[in-house]
């Protein structure tokens, strides 16, 4: 609904630190927390609609998770 707040954040130069968060909840979520996956998916479907952003977080190598 926010344009201006999807484009802010398409155009960070630094994704990986929004997605790596929002992955790290699909990640470690536990059936009491199903409306965390939701939400977390639907951020992520939302960026995705993107092709910067599909090709920008496809180009992103991680060295090492933590979790």
């Amino acid at each position: 609904r926010n344009q201006h707040f999807k484009a802010y954040v398409i155009s960070r130069t630094n994704i990986d630190q929004i997605v790596l968060p929002v992955l790290r909840v699909i990640y470690a979520a536990t059936e009491r927390n199903s409306h965390h996956i939701y939400m977390s998916l639907i951020i992520l479907l939302i960026l995705s609609e993107d092709d910067y952003f599909n090709k920008t977080i496809h180009d992103i190598k991680l060295k090492k998770l933590t979790w």
